[in-house]
């Protein structure tokens, strides 16, 4: 990945949605294979479905603690480019799976007032990218906001993803942020008309705009 500003839209659960927001041109789609999640992606519905997104969209799947062979399978079964762990993945289970695995690994982090961005540096060698979302009582995301400005605390080595209610009118708060690590954020339910199904013009708007 280079330099610019990534856009990753999480969440998306139904076909025909999926297939118009492809066509804002987002440059990642995020599938949630979380059963608790409201947004949960079903396999047999959706297989189909995200080999039509094209190659310039990189797919993510989101996982919560879901054994390795699982996830591998569903990394292959979907054609996804990298898998973004919300659980309580340690050091040791993200060493494993990124061991002769060719896609990416991203580590998502819980943030609040009171983060220690330190716990993050055991995990430098394991996993290719950070996400920092905001601190919620259930895995996933919470829809809320942390205070941006505590990322200033953050001085690790790997790039990372914002995510946590960032909403439409977030576009150029989001272009004013100054970190060098900072290399795509990650929209989800803030552009949602239900869960899983996405307002596309919303969308479409935001990514035009973040762009300029």
């Amino acid at each position: 990945m280079n330099n610019k500003l990534y856009i990753k839209v999480c969440g998306n659960a139904q076909e025909a949605n999926i297939l118009s927001v492809k066509n804002t041109a987002p440059d990642l789609m995020g599938f949630i294979f979380h059963r608790d999640s409201p947004r949960h992606a079903i396999l047999r519905e959706l297989r189909d479905t995200v080999h039509e997104i094209p190659p310039r969209t990189r797919k993510v799947g989101v996982f919560v603690n879901e054994p390795i062979l699982n996830l591998k399978k569903l990394v292959i079964l979907c054609d996804l480019h990298l898998a973004q762990l919300h659980g309580g993945e340690d050091v040791e289970y993200c060493k494993e799976l990124t061991q002769k695995s060719d896609f990416g690994v991203i580590k998502v982090f819980n943030v609040d007032d009171d983060f220690d961005f330190s716990v993050t540096k055991e995990f430098e060698d394991v996993v290719h990218f950070f996400l920092f979302d905001t601190k919620s009582d259930k895995p996933g995301g919470s829809g809320k906001k942390f205070n941006w400005d505590k990322l200033k605390e953050y001085n690790g080595e790997l790039s990372f993803f914002l995510a946590g209610g960032i909403g439409p009118d977030d576009a150029e708060e989001i272009k004013s942020l100054k970190h060098d690590k900072l290399i795509g954020i990650d929209i989800n339910s803030a552009f949602e008309t239900e869960p899983g199904i996405k307002d596309v013009e919303k969308v479409d708007a935001f990514i035009k705009k973040l762009r300029k």
